[in-house]
């Protein structure tokens, strides 16, 4: 036996048979597992390893498994990466445990690497008035009108618990000025790509995956008038579109205030190619985010030339749209006008379903339960809730929790706002204004948008408005240039 141990251990080619051996044993049994258990496990067991490495990652650095989010978000779940994944690991495998697995490590990460003064950071409103929409959407679960508790499980997740984790993650670990850019950059990438693919969607074809879907499930409420919305890397055309609504109006932002020529013309075709990507979506709801975001701009810039100015050109937009029938046949621009008509068939219809849920939440205050309203209910119940359109994020938040819900959802979105107003408004660095500005505009652009469908409730516009959020209610705390009465005097030389 000391032969046979030192021929292993001492000699080269010893050691060498040894490491054949035990790679061909470790064949053999992934062979036996691969066999057993078919191309889903493969797929596992190739994707383990660097799956347990990033997630190591997320835990060292947690700010790490925020952008990871962000950037799973814009294109984990588009049609063509979400079936591709889906062939590997299995129809049955849920996208969204990547997201909770990021957002979980990376809170743990937080729990165990923060320093006692990062803590003292979650001391703000936003942290509470989340806690509290978080505590209220756990107490669904126990609504004793909900006729199951096994749809709240999903629902909860994109309702508070991502907003709450990433929040106070976000609190802790985004802090610096760097993060700022490394945000706004993922996304304005991100959001190119996705203009992109919008493009040869329009002019070169769908994917086979993204075919597939268009036919059996999408051709209804994707095919108007024989043309085709696109709908980017997005579930939809309705949050493409909004998503490139949003990036629109930051690129615009910046480019107004961008003194550098050479930026200036950059943040200009930025414009237009997000510009014509929520064009070709053919979505209505989202040109509330360019109107009212841009009207907050104004606004901010503190300036009664400019808020003319870009009144009167944001009235002579509304007036082209509104009275005349300029370019009517277009389909874009008939799509947009038709947002503008209060006798539009989709809206009547949309009054009406609304005047139906009314009488339906009547005897029920805190609503039918989290995941139990529109398509995520129909398979538990038939009634108005699930038979007629939600549509609105608002009216799917009255329905699923009540006006009690409702009220409380809307006093924290709203009060989020003014705190980042307040901010703002206030800040002496033009450079940084602008930024925070952008991410400010959008996010209020996202909020009035959101009556006409489910924006924020949707990947990736939900993980773009919470980071954008962490930002702008701390925009001082990044202010380097001090009040014009502490700085001091400079004599021209």
């Amino acid at each position: 036996m000391s032969v046979i141990t030192h021929y292993f251990t001492e000699n080269r080619s010893g050691r060498l048979l040894l490491a054949l051996l035990g790679c061909l044993l470790a064949a053999l049994v992934l062979g036996f597992i691969i066999a057993k258990g078919g191309i889903a496990v493969a797929g596992l067991l190739i994707v383990a390893p660097p799956a347990l490495l990033f997630l190591s990652f997320c835990f060292n650095q947690p700010k790490v498994g925020i952008f990871s989010c962000l950037i799973l978000s814009l294109f984990l779940f588009s049609h063509s990466i979400g079936d591709m994944i889906a062939k590997i690991v299995g129809p049955s495998f849920q996208l969204g445990l990547l997201l909770d697995g990021c957002l979980l490590v990376s809170l743990l990460g937080v729990l165990f690497t923060a320093k006692a003064e990062d803590w003292q950071r979650l001391n703000n409103p936003v942290i509470y008035l989340l806690l509290l929409w978080l505590l209220y959407t756990i107490l669904e679960l126990f609504n004793p009108m909900s006729i199951s508790r096994e749809p709240w499980f999903v629902a909860v997740r994109g309702f508070s618990l991502y907003w709450f984790e990433l929040t106070v993650i976000g609190f802790i670990v985004l802090k610096r000025e760097s993060d700022l850019r490394l945000f706004v950059n993922i996304w304005m990438i991100g959001c190119m790509i996705m203009a992109l693919w919008s493009f040869k969607q329009q002019y070169m074809g769908l994917t086979n995956e993204e075919q597939f879907w268009m036919d059996n499930i999408a051709f209804s409420t994707h095919i108007i008038n024989g043309v085709m919305r696109c709908f980017g890397m997005c579930p939809d055309a309705g949050q493409f579109g909004a998503v490139m609504a949003q990036a629109t109006l930051f690129a615009m932002i910046r480019m107004l205030d961008e003194p550098s020529k050479l930026r200036k013309i950059g943040y200009g075709i930025m414009t237009l190619v997000f510009f014509w990507g929520f064009a070709i979506a053919g979505s209505r709801g989202p040109l509330a985010v360019l109107g009212a975001g841009f009207a907050v701009y104004l606004v901010l810039k503190r300036n009664i030339v400019v808020l003319v100015v870009g009144g009167t050109v944001g009235a002579m937009a509304f007036g082209f749209l509104k009275y005349t029938t300029i370019l009517q046949a277009n389909s874009q621009v008939q799509r947009l006008r038709s947002a503008l008509d209060p006798e539009d068939p989709s809206l009547q219809l949309r009054l009406s379903n609304q005047r139906l849920f009314a009488d339906f939440l009547s005897t029920r205050p805190f609503g039918v339960g989290l995941g139990l309203a529109g398509d995520s209910g129909k398979k538990y119940w038939q009634v108005v809730v699930t038979t007629q359109g939600i549509d609105s994020w608002y009216v799917k938040i009255w329905v699923e929790t009540g006006v009690i819900g409702l009220v409380i959802h809307v006093i924290g979105i709203l009060t989020f706002f003014v705190l980042g107003f307040r901010k703002v408004f206030y800040i002496h660095d033009p450079h940084l204004r602008s930024v925070m500005s952008g991410l400010l505009c959008g996010y209020f652009g996202i909020l009035v948008a959101n009556y006409g469908n489910q924006i924020m409730g949707q990947k990736p516009t939900c993980f773009i408005i919470y980071i954008s959020i962490i930002f702008f209610v701390q925009a001082d705390q990044f202010d380097k240039v001090p009040p014009p009465a502490q700085q001091p005097n400079r004599t021209l030389p």
